[in-house]
């Protein structure tokens, strides 16, 4: 690297990717007017001049110079530099002299694995916004700040501080967060994968996010953790013995009058498998009513839990909610979830607005709108085993508690009034949530929105009365299987073929699709296939979960404890006649003793399994409809 001082105007100097680049020159320590000084990914950089006293550099980028070792001191104060990039180089510490980076405001030490000492003199990067230590393996300890180290009147501390991240650091405690005053303005803590941290003691009251996820160790939470916005504690398996989602949260932790800082969404996940027993549990995880716009106004947020694990099959599981008026989308939610195979507890909570947006959205100039909300896992992996709902509001008058009463479109269980001195339901006998008899009645229901998430892509309605000859003829329009949970976790899809005949003139078809596990009730499905007026195929593929799994996740075989479980699925049609009902399943590659194992038990008749080598169920499900397609169309 040549010597810059020839060039006393250089303000930019970038020589990323210079894989052969081994020494900086003397000279970008000093130089007057350099601005901007980029090294990033020079692998073989292994020295950096001792001494940095670039007084107008305001952006240094070391990121992966593997072979650096050392960070230069800093003996006299530099104004200029604001943000410094350290990730994945090999230093091992940083020195005390750190503390005259007076205007720092980005600090990234990301997969530094070989730092393992922080000084106690960073406390005095004022203007420091964000700390990132990921990954940094072999740092045991953040330091506390030194009193001492300072006279009485001088101001310390990470007063601009807002994300501090230390996922990947072998931390065994987080001592350093009991002097708050250090941390007046931190938003988000990142602690996870500490695999040593046993107890988490206070948090900064005004802290937004907390993560603790796969603390292994961690057995101990603060009490104040309901002030948190975002807490995820996944996979902390010693937390199992202590505090539960109900300890945590009580509805009157959304009361605008207290002090937490329930802005927006909020989001809680930890180890257990119990909800907050002032929720309503809900089966089908959906519910609809119908409200004014003065009740409207008075809904604070409505709050979500589902008790869910995962299966070895898959490393983290999606939970995604939709929220309708009139039937109409209007927005949609997803939370992305890792975990281990433990049962876990997810809480969210929503605003109103976030959900049906405003008055003008939500009513327009109606002065009642109805309102549905849903959720789904869908995945196989995914086994949810409870779900409920609460809607949480402002203190009701009278007048409209009684309208709420004798009006037959809403539930009142599913209101809880925030007090401010407490917190009641409306009526308080029965926790199970039943739905109003409007909402049956209405054309909105959420069988027919099921359907409407399967893509038209996986439907094919064609003239004709001949079945194709892949499909097995079930009988008395039933189909039904028995599988093990082995063979289960190979099922992917099933795919439908219903040959059916209009008389009298064109009729509109409609048709439901009733699943059943077990004898239990499955995801019903409903909707219209268009009106025809001749014998038509229709052929449908649907994926295993959108069927039978809870909240469209996967089948609990622990729930039935047997060690077979009977599947089956009753067509009903309407407008028309069925004349043959075929079908097929759609399966991964199946084990030869496998295959054994469902001859010789008589579970599922072989002529109806179809083995595909792709794994992605929604793959599979492409596939077969697009080779269907190809032949269809070859054939004409």
């Amino acid at each position: 690297m040549p010597d810059i001082n020839g060039t006393p105007y250089l303000e930019k100097l970038d020589l990323s990717w210079c894989k052969n680049l081994e020494c900086a020159h003397e000279s970008i320590a000093y130089h007057g007017n350099l601005q901007f000084l980029n090294l990033s990914r020079c692998s073989k950089l292994h020295h950096f001049p001792n001494v940095l006293r670039s007084k107008n550099l305001q952006f240094l980028d070391l990121n992966f110079c593997t072979k650096l070792q050392r960070f230069p001191d800093i003996p006299d104060k530099i104004g200029g530099l604001r943000e410094l990039y350290l990730e994945d180089t090999s230093i091992e510490e940083l020195s005390a002299s750190i503390e005259n980076l007076v205007s720092l405001e980005i600090m990234d030490l990301t997969n530094c694995k070989k730092l393992a000492i922080l000084p106690s003199s960073i406390y005095k990067l004022n203007n420091l916004g964000g700390l990132y230590l990921s990954g940094c393996s072999k740092l045991t300890k953040f330091p506390k700040k030194e009193e001492d180290l300072c006279g009485p009147h001088m101001k310390t501390g990470f007063s601009k501080l807002r994300i501090l991240s230390l996922d990947g650091c072998n931390l065994s405690e987080v001592e350093f967060l009991q002097n708050p005053s250090c941390f007046p303005k931190l938003s988000s803590l990142d602690v996870s994968y500490c695999q040593e941290l046993k107890e988490i003691h206070n948090i900064p009251l005004q802290l937004i996010r907390l993560s603790a996820k796969d603390c292994k160790s961690l057995s101990k939470i603060p009490s104040n953790i309901p002030h948190a916005q975002y807490v995820y504690l996944n996979s902390c398996h010693e937390l199992l013995s202590g505090l539960t989602m109900n300890d945590l949260f009580n509805p009157q932790h959304f009361n605008p009058e207290e002090h937490y800082n329930y802005t927006g969404s909020c989001e809680f996940l930890l180890p257990g498998g119990e909800m907050p027993q002032w929720l309503l549990p809900n089966e089908n995880g959906y519910i609809s009513f119908t409200a004014s716009k003065d009740l409207f106004k008075k809904i604070v947020a409505l709050v979500i839990c589902v008790v869910v694990c995962k299966d070895e099959r898959i490393e983290g599981f999606e939970l995604w909610l939709y929220a309708l008026v009139n039937g109409k989308m209007r927005t949609g939610f997803m939370t992305s979830v890792t975990s281990s195979l433990l049962d876990h507890v997810c809480l969210r909570v929503y605003e109103v607005p976030q959900l049906w947006g405003g008055l003008e959205y939500a009513f327009g100039a109606d002065d009642r709108s109805q309102f549905h909300i849903m959720i789904k896992a869908e995945s196989v992996g995914t086994i949810v085993k409870k779900c409920g709902f609460r809607l949480l509001c402002k203190p009701l008058e009278n007048d409209l508690k009684i309208l709420l009463e004798d009006d037959q479109l809403m539930d009142p269980d599913i209101i809880y009034e925030i007090q401010n001195d407490g917190y009641q339901s409306i009526k308080n006998e029965g926790y199970r949530l039943t739905m109003s008899l409007q909402e049956w009645m209405d054309e909105f229901t959420v069988e027919k929105w099921r359907y409407s998430l399967i893509h038209p892509y996986l439907r094919i309605v064609r003239p004709g009365g001949e079945m194709p000859k892949d499909f097995v003829l079930a009988k008395d329009s039933t189909i039904s299987f028995m599988a093990s949970q082995e063979f289960f976790d190979k099922f992917r899809g099933l795919a439908l073929c219903v040959v059916f005949g209009v008389e009298d003139g064109e009729k509109e078809i409609s048709f439901d699709i009733v699943p059943h596990v077990h004898g239990q009730r499955g995801n019903v499905l409903s909707g219209t296939l268009g009106s025809f007026d001749s014998d038509h195929v229709w052929i449908q593929y649907l994926r295993s979960n959108v069927l039978w799994g809870v909240l469209e996740g996967g089948v609990d075989f622990g729930q039935f404890n047997e060690s077979y479980l009977q599947f089956s699925i009753k067509l009903r049609v309407s407008g028309g006649t069925v004349k043959r009902l075929g079908y097929m399943l759609r399966c991964t590659p199946l084990e030869k003793d496998l295959k054994v194992m469902l001859e010789d038990n008589q579970l599922v008749d072989p002529a109806v399994l179809y083995e595909d080598g792709d794994g992605c169920p929604r793959r599979i499900a492409a596939n077969f409809m697009r080779r269907f397609r190809e032949r269809e169309t070859g054939s004409q």
